[in-house]
C-alpha cells in the first residue's frame, strides 16, 4: 500500500457539491509525480463494479488520449454553462481511465491551472473543468463502464427528451449496458 498526499487545492475550488475532494483528480501530476505509473482507473465512492469485465480497461487503447471516459447525457444548454462548444461531447468524471504518463508529458496540469484562473465558477465542480481540458479530446469507451442511475430510472427516449442529450450514445448501446453494466455509477 502506497499512501498518496492530497494535492493543495486553489481556495477559489468551492464544490457546487460534495466535497473539496472531488477536485484532486484533476491534479494527477501532483499526486503521481514520484511514482511510476502508466494508467490509473478512477472510481467515484458512488460506483458499483458488477463484473471483472473492467480489467479491459487496464488494457485498451486510449488511441493516443490521456483518458478514456463515458458520454453524459446533457443539452446544448449545459454545454454553454461550461463554455463548451455546442457540439462537443460531454463525459461523466466519475469514471476514468487515466493515462497518468502522457498527463504528464502534455502538461494537463499547467492547462487545468490556466482555466482555473480563467475562470470564477465551477459548475460540476472537476467535471466542468475537466470537459474543458479535454474538451475533442477524449477517447469515448463503452456506456457499460459507467452506466448512470438515470438510465434505469427513464427510458432512452425520455431521457433524450429531459436532457435534450447532443453527442450521446445511440439507443441500441444505452439498453444493451442495462442488461450487461460492467460499473453503475449512482
Amino acid at each position: 500500500i502506497v499512501f498518496l498526499m492530497p494535492p493543495r487545492l486553489p481556495k477559489k475550488l468551492i464544490p457546487d457539491r460534495g466535497s473539496r475532494g472531488q477536485y484532486y483528480r484533476l491534479f494527477i501530476e501532483d499526486i503521481f509525480q514520484n511514482i511510476d505509473i502508466q494508467r490509473v482507473l478512477y472510481l467515484d465512492a458512488d460506483t458499483l463494479i458488477m463484473n471483472k469485465d473492467i480489467q479491459r480497461l487496464e488494457t485498451m487503447s486510449l488511441q493516443g488520449k490521456c483518458l478514456g471516459v463515458c458520454l453524459d447525457p446533457w443539452s446544448i444548454r449545459y454545454r454553454d454553462a461550461l463554455d463548451l462548444h455546442k457540439n462537443s461531447p460531454i463525459f461523466n468524471s466519475g469514471v476514468m481511465v487515466i493515462d497518468v504518463n502522457l498527463w504528464k508529458k502534455e502538461a494537463i496540469g499547467k492547462k487545468v491551472a490556466q482555466d482555473i484562473n480563467s475562470h470564477e465558477l465551477f459548475y460540476q465542480g472537476d467535471q466542468g473543468i475537466l470537459n474543458r481540458v479535454f474538451e475533442n479530446n477524449i477517447m469515448v469507451v463503452s456506456a457499460q463502464f459507467n452506466v448512470l442511475d438515470i438510465y434505469f430510472s427513464m427510458s432512452y427516449h425520455d431521457m433524450m427528451k429531459y436532457r435534450k442529450a447532443v453527442h450521446f450514445y445511440d439507443e441500441y448501446e444505452t439498453n444493451n449496458c442495462l442488461t450487461s453494466p460492467n460499473i453503475v455509477h449512482f
